[in-house]
């Protein structure tokens, strides 16, 4: 029996079911992939950039103009005035609230978050020109990298774009948490900061919320300068990860040469990120610790639950911020240390004697791994250390919370 074919169009019942089945998939790939938004690593970066800029930890680029120098420096101080005019109050305070441990603890918790941020400013002014050249080496990278290169630094920024995000909103959210403390709590600042003088006129208590509010919202931004120190320690990896898969291809004695010399050139961007990031990554810890410590004291002292539900998100912060600089850390070592792996697995069996003698000295280069550290204070910033740096906190929290039952 004759099959039947109906003619829609002038195409055939079968032609149509064809189109409409190859449409149809057509359709789920163009929604399957607009559903997963893909995040570049120039918006990355920009990401990170804007999450600083109320702290301006962030220098203008090199060719910026006067005005825009002018105007980075007002601002720079003017930010930097507000967590002053809060970090010394809050000092007054650790004194005048010494002999009540539930208050000095919650006050100790504040120093350290402002304090920290504080810092955090001080030393990306002291490191302004030596971080103005990593950033715009990293931008100009970006700008002219190849398929390739974009295809790695793609799979570094996969892989930590959701962490970073996470990170920044989850700092912005603590502070906005303690900036609204006045309207559910019974207290007429964000802080528990005190003032050498009378504060019962109005006026005066509506300046020293706004400087409070201001204040607190900026030690948001602190924390997110950690990821602006990551980002630079991410690259840093990728960028000996890229070197670690051309030195697998290596041929000839004049390619190996090139590498020896793009090597040599990214040890000194190394060195340069390692001294700008290594005050930040102790200042971070340091503050952190005391921060972790006296939060986690909150939590179990008779405190309102909105008060504990503040420290909880403050504490889990702090310990993510931390993971911020050992899991890039981490990497690197890996990555600093793969250079001579890659070398030692090139096919360099009968080739000449200087090109050996090369591969000699990229060994002896590669053999000592780059790490975060701060001689003779903080060790080797890692997985390893961050697993430390949790378990003494515990520590240091046991501790004191029997001194303060005593």
């Amino acid at each position: 029996m004759p099959r039947t074919v109906v003619r829609i169009c002038g195409w055939s019942s079968v032609d149509y079911r064809e189109q409409k089945s190859k449409i149809d998939e057509f359709g789920k790939k163009e929604i399957g992939s607009a559903m997963r938004l893909k995040v570049t690593p120039e918006a990355a970066l920009n990401f990170t950039k804007i999450s600083v800029r109320t702290i301006c930890s962030w220098p203008p680029p090199p060719d910026a103009t006067k005005l825009q120098i002018i105007l980075f420096e007002v601002f720079w101080w003017i930010s930097h005035l507000f967590l002053v005019l809060l970090v010394l109050p809050l000092m007054l305070a650790v004194y005048e609230y010494r002999r009540n441990p539930s208050i000095l603890t919650k006050t100790l918790c504040e120093v350290s978050a402002i304090a920290q941020t504080a810092i955090k400013m001080g030393i990306c002014r002291g490191q302004y020109n030596r971080f103005q050249v990593l950033f715009s080496e990293m931008e100009t990278f970006l700008k002219h990298a190849n398929s390739h290169e974009r295809t790695v630094l793609q799979r570094y920024v996969d892989k930590v774009a959701v962490f970073h995000a996470f990170i920044t909103i989850s700092a912005y959210l603590t502070a906005f948490a303690f900036a609204c403390g006045p309207l559910v709590l019974s207290q007429p600042f964000p802080s528990e900061a005190t003032y050498p003088f009378p504060i019962d006129s109005r006026f005066v208590k509506i300046i020293l919320l706004v400087l409070q509010e201001v204040a607190v919202i900026q030690a948001g931004a602190g924390v997110a300068v950690d990821c602006q120190a990551a980002v630079l320690i991410w690259f840093t990896g990728a960028r000996f990860e890229l070197l670690a898969l051309k030195m697998k291809k290596v041929e000839s004695e004049y390619e190996l040469n090139g590498y020896l010399w793009e090597h040599q050139k990214l040890l000194k961007y190394a060195n340069e990120m390692r001294l700008a990031v290594r005050f930040i990554a102790f200042a971070a810890i340091a503050l952190t610790t005391v921060g972790v410590t006296c939060g986690g004291l909150q939590l179990i002292s008779h405190q309102p639950l909105s008060v504990k539900g503040q420290f909880f998100i403050l504490i889990l912060t702090a310990a993510l911020e931390l993971f911020a600089y050992a899991w890039p850390a981490d990497n690197l070592i890996s990555a600093s240390e793969s250079i001579g792996r890659a070398a030692y697995n090139s096919p360099w069996i009968g080739k000449s004697s200087k090109m050996l003698t090369s591969l000699l000295i990229l060994f002896r280069r590669s053999n000592e791994p780059l790490v975060i550290s701060f001689n003779g204070i903080v060790p080797a910033v890692s997985l390893n250390f961050y697993g430390d740096f949790l378990s003494s906190s515990f520590a240091y929290f046991t501790t004191l919370r029997v001194l303060v039952g005593e």
